[in-house]
């Protein structure tokens, strides 16, 4: 394999580089916390394919709570420099213990080192971190020992610490008690120690008799150690003796003749890394991924046809106090035709009194009267804001059912880092739009109410230029009604004016529905602006969510481009020759 590592490393460094451009892109929690894994044991990988033959080994005391692992390191180094307690879970972070002349590389174990002097010994260790001790000891000439947290401790990060020493280290001392030698949190490292071909050494500490040594020694022999070293530790006060060779001393001895701390570079052990690491990639990150992705799709299928609801908003309301007050300065829409007919048959002389006083025209009344005399009684108009909120609301609501109505979305959802006015609108924005095109409309309003109307200005310009039609202009300035009700009484009331007031008929109908379609275009424009912003809006909340989902799984190009690198990295493997 020795020829064919660079090849390898080659393909690794391809495939990380892909994932790397995932960063953000995996909303699944678990997902993530796999793939930051991966790129930590691709890293201890990394290292043991980057090995040189010449460099020390690394050795690691891995054991559960109270086995002693602090005691013995520091027996083996005939030094006080990890702090010892009988309390639990005492040792916070890993130790590495190296001798001066030594250079452990910075990226080993992917942690911050931490230098600490001899001055602040013992040390207990931080988690997060890897504090580095450097002691003048010929023992350590040719190793780093590391000492490290329980594998049953208090917290889950010890567990993780421990297995992150393992997979960094290049040997292993397992200690055990006899009150924990079958603690089931080290079978899986004692077969990962098989699997990966990985030196080891088993110490019984704390030991009071050799039946429990024989007891552990068949353990391990059944779990496919082939003659495994072991050795036993008596306890401070016990009375018992290990047997010759396998004692603490023997230990010490032994680990600093032997070169047992190397790992050749073309065992099945590192093939078998390698193949792990695909694999772990491949079950664990790339098939929930590719799920994850087909989720996506789906969903975002289903955003992009949602029919937002329509905002059902008519502002016409708003312009019947104008249509009103238009209607009555205008003087072809009281001289309509059968408007003009009825009043010359019924008119009287009281009547014609009432309707020309200026009080009935100028007086406060709490009522307006049509011009056929009935009551018109004042509306209050819809809370055109409310309504529009309301609606945008339901919209989201729609929205948040396709996608809670899905486990990995909703799961997403209650993971999601999106703060709330980045992920949902404010729902206040829908009733903004609402308030700006009303404003707009009453502006538009405001204007047409402080002019006169056209069809009035074009009676009054043409009777200024008839006999005696000055007098009328003068009469009409005081009140519309007056023109109309001369005209209306006296058939023979100047010649030019009868036939203004039979074509004003059909003049009439023209200019009064032209401000009548005026008025409507305006309030149709204002309606139809409403509806598009409102829908712009909800499009940009469904944009929202279609933009979050992508964040959640990486695309699928990406992945494809990721699932070639791995599987060039396997054939790699395959064209070695390696046994798989």
């Amino acid at each position: 394999m020795d020829n064919n590592i660079k090849s390898i490393l080659e393909r690794f460094d391809a495939l990380e580089g892909e994932l790397l451009s995932w960063q953000g892109r995996i909303g699944d929690p678990e997902i993530l916390s796999q793939l930051n894994r991966w790129h930590n044991d691709l890293g201890a990988l990394r290292f043991h394919l980057n090995r040189s033959t010449n460099d020390f080994g690394i050795m690691a005391l891995l054991g559960g709570t109270g086995t002693g692992k602090s005691t013995l390191t520091n027996r083996l180094l005939e030094i006080e420099g990890s702090a010892t307690s009988f309390r639990r879970t005492f040792t916070g972070g890993p130790i590495a213990f190296i001798h001066p002349t030594m250079n452990l590389p910075e990226s080993w174990l992917g942690l911050p080192h931490f230098d600490v002097s001899q001055e602040d010994l013992p040390v207990r260790g931080q988690s997060g971190s890897l504090m580095v001790v450097s002691l003048e000891n010929e023992w350590l000439s040719r190793r780093v020992l590391i000492d490290t947290p329980d594998v049953d401790g208090d917290a889950e990060t010890h567990y993780d610490q421990a297995e992150r020493v393992f997979r960094w280290s290049h040997s292993i001392i397992f200690l055990v008690t006899p009150e924990k030698y079958q603690m089931t949190e080290l079978i899986p490292f004692y077969r990962l120690a098989q699997r990966y071909e990985i030196p080891t050494i088993f110490v019984m500490n704390k030991c009071e008799g050799s039946d429990v040594v024989e007891d552990f020694r068949s353990q391990i022999e059944g779990r496919g150690f082939n003659e495994p070293h072991i050795y036993s530790i008596p306890r401070d006060d016990s009375t018992y003796e290990p047997p010759d060779d396998f004692g603490l001393t023997e230990l010490r001895n032994w680990i600093s003749e032997t070169q047992m701390l190397k790992i050749d570079n073309g065992t099945g052990g590192l093939a078998n890394r390698i193949q792990d690491s695909i694999l772990r990639l491949n079950d664990q990150i790339f098939v929930p991924l590719r799920n994850d992705l087909a989720t996506v799709e789906r969903l975002r299928e289903s955003l992009e046809s949602f029919v937002a609801p329509g905002p059902e908003v008519d502002v016409s309301g708003l312009t019947a106090e104008l249509q009103q007050k238009m209607q009555a300065k205008s003087i072809l829409y009281l001289m309509g035709p059968k408007r003009i007919l009825d009043r010359a048959k019924k008119i009287s002389s009281t009547v014609f009194n009432r309707v020309t006083s200026p009080r009935s025209w100028f007086g406060k009344d709490t009522q307006s009267g049509s011009q056929e005399g009935e009551t018109i009684e004042a509306q209050a108009l819809p809370d055109f804001h409310s309504m529009l909120v309301d609606q945008f609301q339901i919209g989201q609501s729609r929205i948040r059912d396709i996608l809670e109505g899905n486990d990995r979305a909703k799961s997403w959802l209650s993971h999601s880092q999106e703060t709330k006015e980045s992920l949902w609108i404010d729902p206040e924005r829908a009733g903004t739009i609402v308030d700006e095109e009303i404003e707009s409309l009453n502006h538009w309003l405001k204007e047409r109410w402080e002019t006169t109307p056209r069809d009035t200005k074009t009676i009054l310009n043409l009777l200024s230029h008839i006999p005696g039609g000055k007098k009328i202009v003068e009469w009409s300035e005081a009140s519309p009604y007056l023109l109309v009700l001369v005209a209306a009484s006296y058939s023979s009331f100047f010649g030019p004016i009868d036939l203004l007031v039979i074509g004003g008929y059909s003049l009439a109908t023209w200019l009064g529905e032209k401000l009548s379609n005026e008025v409507t275009h305006q309030v149709r424009r204002t309606n139809q602006t409403i509806y598009r912003r409102f829908e712009r809006l909800m499009k940009d909340q469904v944009a929202n969510q279609i933009h979050w989902l992508s964040q959640q799984v990486p695309s699928r190009g990406s992945i494809e481009n990721a699932e070639k690198e791995m599987n060039r990295l396997a054939d790699c493997l395959e064209s070695v020759g390696t046994d798989r």
